[in-house]
C-alpha cells in the first residue's frame, strides 16, 4: 500500500529501505495513518524496513494530501485512510506466506452464515538466522524481532444495521551489540455502529482508542547508561452522518470528541554505583 503511494506526484520516500514518506515537502512524521478509524502513530517495523500494516487485512485506502476534509481534524500533511476486510460471511479461508525473513497468514469465515463474519491476520520475522551468517560481532550479535496482529468481528443483523469490532496489535524489539535497546507498539481498538435511517440518511457512530508506546536503553557507557520512555494515548468518541437531500448533491456532517494523554515518560540515569537516579 505505502509503495503505491509513494509513487504518486509529490510525495517522495525517505529512502530506499524505508517506509516513511514526505509529502509535499513535509517531514515523515507530519502523515496521519487510521486504520478502520484507529490512529496508528509508528507505522513502520525495524525502523522503516518493513511496514506495519499487513496487506492482507486491507480492502482499499484513501489518501488525501491537499484538502483535508473536516472529520480529519486538520492533519498537517497527509492522511491516509485505511479499510480493512470485514472477512467472509459465507465460507472459511485461509492464506499465508514465507520469505526469508518473515511470515504472515491471515483466516476469514463466517461466524453465523450470511449474519456475521470475523477475520484474523498475523505477522512475525525470524531473521536472527541471517544475522548470525554476518562477519560483523556488532551485527551478529543483534536481535531484531517484530509482529503485528490484527482482527475483526462484523455482525449484520439486517440490511439497515452494520456492528464492527477491530482491534489492532504491534510490537517491535531491537537490540544492537547489546548497547542499545529499543522497543516500541501500537495498540488500538474501534467499535463501530452504521444505520441506515432511510434511502437519503445514515449514520456511522464510533468509540475508538490507540496508544503508543517508546522506549530506548543505552548502554554504551556504564558511567552514562540511561532509559528514555514516552506514551500517548488517545480516545474518540465520533458521529459521521451522510444525507443525500437531492440527486447529485450529499451533505456530511459530524462531531467527535477527543482526549489526548501524552506521558513524556522519564529518562532515568545510571550512576556508576548501580543505583538509579
Amino acid at each position: 500500500m505505502l509503495k503505491v503511494v509513494q509513487m504518486l506526484p509529490g510525495v517522495q520516500t525517505s529512502g530506499e529501505a524505508s517506509t516513511g514518506i514526505h509529502v509535499r515537502g513535509s517531514s515523515a512524521d507530519q502523515n496521519m495513518f487510521i486504520i478502520n478509524k484507529v490512529p496508528i502513530y509508528n507505522t513502520s517495523h525495524l525502523f522503516g524496513f518493513f511496514s506495519a500494516f499487513n496487506p492482507d487485512m486491507i480492502k482499499d485506502f484513501s489518501f488525501y494530501k491537499s484538502n483535508l476534509p473536516a472529520k480529519y481534524g486538520g492533519k498537517l500533511a497527509s492522511v491516509v485512510d485505511i479499510t480493512g476486510r470485514q472477512g467472509s460471511n459465507k465460507q472459511f479461508t485461509a492464506r499465508g506466506g514465507i520469505s526469508p525473513i518473515t511470515a504472515h497468514m491471515a483466516v476469514e469465515g463466517p461466524i453465523l452464515k450470511d449474519k456475521s463474519s470475523y477475520i484474523f491476520s498475523a505477522r512475525s520475522n525470524y531473521s536472527n538466522w541471517i544475522l548470525q551468517r554476518i562477519n560483523n560481532p556488532e551485527i551478529r550479535n543483534s536481535n531484531p524481532s517484530f509482529y503485528d496482529l490484527a482482527g475483526g468481528i462484523n455482525l449484520k443483523p439486517d440490511d439497515n444495521n452494520l456492528i464492527k469490532l477491530f482491534g489492532y496489535r504491534s510490537k517491535d524489539q531491537f537490540s544492537l551489540a547489546l548497547t542499545d535497546k529499543y522497543q516500541y507498539s501500537n495498540a488500538g481498538a474501534s467499535l463501530n455502529w452504521w444505520h441506515k435511517f432511510s434511502t437519503k440518511l445514515n449514520a456511522d457512530v464510533s468509540v475508538i482508542f490507540s496508544q503508543y508506546q517508546f522506549q530506548h536503553d543505552n548502554l554504551r557507557l556504564p558511567l552514562e547508561a540511561y532509559r528514555q520512555n514516552y506514551q500517548i494515548r488517545h480516545s474518540e468518541l465520533r458521529s459521521d452522518f451522510l444525507w443525500i437531500p437531492l440527486y447529485r448533491h450529499k451533505i456530511t456532517f459530524g462531531g467527535n470528541m477527543i482526549l489526548y494523554n501524552l506521558d513524556k515518560g522519564e529518562t532515568i540515569f545510571t550512576m556508576n554505583d548501580g543505583d538509579d537516579g
